[in-house]
C-alpha cells in the first residue's frame, strides 16, 4: 500500500454479467485496490452471493495518495470513470500518512500533532476528489473504510517505527503499539468526516476485523485492540505488512475483510 515505486496499472475492465441491474463498481486508489484484498477476493466474494453486477473498473494504482489523486490530471480521469459507473470504491490515504508522518517527525512534532497534520492534508484532497466524481455523476455513490489494525507480521513493527518513530521514542510513556495504533485509525476517522460532509458518501468501519477473526477477545468490529497490532499470519511482511495475507482460503486476512465489507455495505447496496 505504501511502497513509494508506483506500479503501473492499465485501465481493466472485467465483465461479470449477471441478473439484475447491471450495477458497475468502480475500483480506484492505492494498492489495496490492486494487491490485496482487492483483486480476486473482492470479485469472489460478490459472485458467491449473486450480486447484480454489470462488471468492474479498476483505476487504481500501488503506492498512491490522495495528493496525487487530487491533481488536476488524476481528477479528469477520475470523473470520465465516474460518468459511467454507480457505485466508486475509494482506497486512499495509507500512502499519504507514509509520505507525511516521517517528515513531521524529524520537525520535533509529537505523534498526535503529525496525526493533526495528516487529517488536515488529506480531507483537503479527499474533497477535491469527491466534489469531482459528484460533479461527474450525481448519482454515484462512494464508499471507504481506514484500512485495518496492520503490521502483526514479524519484522513489520521495523516498518511501523519508521512510519511514527515518536511512539517508540525512550521517553514516551504509553503502550508504543496503541501510540502507532491510534494515530493510523485517524483515516476512519477523515472517512466519517467525509461521509457527514458528503451524503453520496458511505464510511464503513472494519477496523478488528482480523483480530476478531483471530479470536483476539479484546477487539470488536469497529472497535478494535489497540494495543496489539494485527494478527501476524493475516498481515506478514511478504505482504509489505500493510496488505492482508491470502493464506488460508476463504479464512485468509483479505477474505474476512471482504466479507466483512460484504456484510456491512455490498450486502446493502446491491440488494444480494
Amino acid at each position: 500500500m505504501f511502497k513509494l515505486v508506483l506500479i503501473a496499472i492499465a485501465l481493466v475492465a472485467c465483465t461479470a454479467e449477471a441478473a439484475g441491474n447491471g450495477t458497475r463498481i468502480l475500483i480506484m486508489g492505492d494498492s489495496w485496490g490492486t494487491v490485496s484484498p482487492a483483486t480476486e477476493h473482492f470479485e469472489k466474494e460478490l459472485k458467491e452471493h449473486s450480486c447484480p453486477l454489470g462488471g468492474f473498473t479498476n483505476i487504481a494504482i500501488g503506492g498512491t495518495t490522495a495528493k496525487q489523486w487530487a491533481e488536476r490530471t488524476k481528477v479528469a480521469e477520475v470523473k470520465k470513470a465516474a460518468k459511467t459507473h454507480d457505485l466508486i470504491w475509494i482506497t486512499l490515504m495509507g500512502n499519504d500518512a507514509r509520505a507525511i508522518m516521517p517528515p513531521c517527525a524529524k520537525k520535533g512534532k509529537s505523534a498526535p500533532a503529525c496525526g493533526d497534520e495528516l487529517m488536515v492534508d488529506v480531507l483537503g484532497w479527499m474533497s477535491t476528489i469527491l466534489d469531482g466524481i459528484h460533479e461527474a455523476n450525481p448519482n454515484a455513490q462512494v464508499v471507504g473504510f481506514g484500512y485495518d489494525i496492520m503490521f502483526g507480521g514479524l519484522g513489520c513493527t521495523d516498518i511501523a517505527k519508521s512510519i511514527i518513530p515518536q511512539c517508540w521514542d525512550a521517553k514516551n510513556e504509553t503502550n508504543h503499539i496503541r501510540c502507532f495504533n491510534t494515530q493510523l485509525i485517524r483515516i476512519q476517522d477523515a472517512w466519517e468526516t467525509l461521509a457527514a460532509k458528503y451524503p453520496f458518501v458511505t464510511a464503513i468501519n472494519l477496523l478488528g476485523t482480523t483480530q476478531v477473526a483471530q479470536g483476539d477477545k479484546k477487539a470488536a468490529i469497529g472497535k478494535p485492540d489497540l494495543d496489539k497490532f494485527g494478527p501476524a499470519k493475516d498481515w506478514p511482511i511478504t505482504y509489505e505488512c500493510f496488505h492482508p495475507g491470502t493464506a488460508g482460503g476463504d479464512h485468509s486476512g483479505a477474505m474476512e475483510i471482504m466479507k466483512q465489507f460484504y456484510d456491512q455495505y455490498w450486502s446493502k447496496a446491491l440488494h444480494c
